[in-house]
């Protein structure tokens, strides 16, 4: 990899949210951190440098100190603007490739390898816990992919009558059982002003609930992103409303009934969403639930644009992306 390529990274201490345990810097206007993940136990993470020649890179956390451990791109060639998942242990990472087909690198010991690449073309909307299932979407229909040992299989695929055949964001909760589809281009409520779908499956069936904009303001791009709590009781949905001014952009939904979300909490910040237990990041706020919704804290020392955000399932870790001007991006790694 050459030298202009390969983000530096320094450790800082910041008392923002715990605190900032180390960043990464993008030297050649990358856009590193486009996407991000992180392992369960906060000490893995993985994150995209999106432009020209696509990068993904892994990071490891040994007791307080931050290493860059691989650059997968040799693996395999990552689709730009792709999301990414880890499994709980930080070592099977599902990813997207420039041909449109999810795949599936594994880690032994440091040693990272490709191991899956799937025969349709979709786009990943999550992975199990242990690794062991992935998720993927694509016009109306659903993959699953299972693992047993090195081996893959699948997909079972699932016809989702009425779904939405174009997305922009999406994302499965870890136990398979809550699929969130958003296209904040759609214009059922007026020009680009966006909806998401919550498909919930239950009784051996797949239901789903159409959740229009709370401000169907014309370019308003609800659904730009979304977050779903890992047993799927949660769905965080940002928009980029603009207009008017006063009206929040980042939405939280709860199951409070049945198979039916409702409002809950509402955010001027708009995106990246992020959940984990009673943790809720909009934007470069994060949330917490102490008997009701709040705002703890932010994210600081980011570059002018957070592009993605996400929480270990005790919401006590996170890593950020974002980037500022010439596409200079920027990875941190927060903890308590």
């Amino acid at each position: 990899m050459e030298a202009d390529v390969r983000p530096r990274g320094a450790q800082a201490s910041v008392p923002v949210v715990g605190r900032q345990e180390a960043v990464f810097n993008d030297v050649s206007g990358k856009r590193l951190g486009w996407a991000v993940a992180i392992s369960a136990d906060g000490a893995t993470v993985a994150a995209l440098a999106p432009l020209a020649s696509a990068k993904l890179y892994v990071y490891t956390r040994s007791g307080s100190t931050w290493t860059q451990q691989a650059e997968l791109s040799g693996l395999f060639t990552p689709a730009t603007f792709g999301r990414l998942w880890l499994s709980g242990d930080g070592n099977t990472l599902l990813a997207l490739n420039s041909s449109g087909k999810p795949v599936v690198l594994f880690r032994a010991g440091s040693t990272w390898s490709l191991q899956y690449t799937a025969a349709a073309t979709a786009t990943p909307v999550g992975l199990s816990a242990d690794g062991n299932t992935m998720w993927a979407y694509a016009a109306g229909t659903l993959y699953t992919y299972t693992r047993s040992g090195s081996t893959w299989s699948g997909p079972t695929s699932t016809a989702l009558s009425g779904a939405l055949s174009l997305i922009d964001a999406a994302e499965m909760s870890r136990d398979g059982t809550v699929l969130v589809l958003a296209y904040s281009s759609d214009g059922s409520y007026g020009s680009i002003a966006g909806k998401a779908q919550i498909w919930r499956y239950s009784a051996s069936a797949w239901s789903v609930q159409t959740l229009a904009p709370p401000y169907p303001t014309p370019g308003g791009q609800f659904g730009a992103d979304v977050a779903v709590s890992d047993d799927g009781l949660r769905v965080a949905i940002g928009a980029n409303l603009t207009s008017p001014s006063t009206a929040p952009r980042g939405y939280l939904y709860l199951r409070s009934s049945g198979t039916n979300y409702a409002l809950e909490f509402t955010q001027p910040a708009a995106k990246p969403v992020a959940l984990a237990g009673a943790v809720a990041v909009f934007g470069d706020r994060v949330c917490l639930r102490l008997g009701s919704w709040s705002v703890y804290g932010t994210l600081i020392g980011q570059q002018t644009l957070l592009t993605s955000v996400r929480l270990t399932p005790d919401g006590l870790r996170a890593v950020a992306g974002s980037f500022g001007a010439s596409d200079y991006g920027r990875v941190q790694m927060f903890g308590v």
